[in-house]
């Protein structure tokens, strides 16, 4: 793997601007390091059987972990009970309950050379430089991985957490259509009515950036394609989100995922999102004082 050549391609591209800025690159990973990456036997993973159970000690077979991640649960049993269960999950927010799992230590050569540069200063220092930020390697620390997301994963738009610095994530989907499938990252704006949401998330240093429901933002692009990387610098508008509806037994959701975070003693305390809701709430206020008056009738 050159790593030349994938920093060059991190220079030379511009930001998109819109739905927020990001860094959007397709065929990232050279022609043949990308074949290689996706049918070597630690990302290409199936189960002819159909069953969770017998998937999921595949996958750990091959030195994947079950981590709790955003979206999911890290119970598999749970996550089986949810699968063979009417699936009526639902919080105001998100429907599914999925299950992430993260390769451990891989023992392909083809696939450490190509997670040493995701982990290297050269990859760091360039998005930092991308972005016109101040990078302090004591300051920041990174977290990240291969990835795999079953099907039931779904977190519905949030911006990011005010902890996280950079994020990217890069399509490795083992299997054939998987452009066509119902598991890719969407990128949002929060629609007409919840704009006044960006400026709160703006102006309000104090609190942290929460989820807020899916019906609230109108998704702009999807990344789709694979070998596509998308990076990002987390701020009021960076609204994103995913949810997978798909038959993971013929290969899984697969990425390259990665964030750069601040100090790790850096905390906010989390909004609650339904007090964003200001139009629920004076609907609420103004039904209350109708029952009020009608007591007086």
């Amino acid at each position: 793997m050159d790593h030349k050549v994938h920093i060059d391609k991190i220079k030379n591209t511009e930001l998109i601007k819109a739905p927020f800025e990001l860094l959007y690159i397709e065929n990232f990973l050279e022609e043949e390091t990308f074949n290689d990456l996706i049918n070597d036997s630690e990302i290409n993973v199936s189960d002819k059987t159909y069953k969770d159970d017998v998937l999921i000690n595949e996958l750990v077979r091959k030195n994947y972990e079950i981590i709790p991640f955003p979206g999911t649960t890290a119970n598999k049993d749970d996550y089986i009970r949810w699968r063979n269960s009417e699936k009526n999950k639902n919080d105001g927010l998100c429907e599914g309950i999925g299950l992430t799992f993260r390769l451990k230590e891989s023992k392909s050569k083809c696939v450490s050379n190509v997670l040493n540069f995701f982990k290297s200063e050269e990859f760091f220092d360039t998005l930092n430089e991308k972005f016109k930020s101040n990078w302090n390697k004591e300051k920041y620390y990174y977290d990240g991985g291969i990835q795999k997301y079953l099907d039931g994963y779904e977190i519905s738009p949030h911006p990011d957490i005010r902890k996280k610095y950079l994020t990217w994530m890069l399509n490795i989907n083992p299997f054939e259509n998987s452009e066509n499938e119902d598991i890719h990252t969407q990128y949002l704006n929060t629609n007409k009515e919840k704009k006044y949401i960006d400026l709160f998330f703006k102006y309000n240093m104090s609190i942290d950036r929460c989820w807020i429901p899916w019906d609230w933002c109108e998704s702009v692009f999807e990344q789709k394609k694979n070998n596509s990387l998308v990076v990002f610098s987390p701020s009021f508008d960076t609204y994103h989100a995913i949810k997978c509806n798909y038959n993971h037994f013929k290969g899984q959701r697969t990425q390259i995922y990665g964030n750069l975070w601040y100090e790790k003693d850096l905390k906010y305390p989390l909004f609650n999102w339904q007090k964003l809701d200001i139009l629920k709430g004076l609907e609420d206020q103004v039904e209350i004082k109708n029952q009020r008056s009608k007591k007086f009738l």
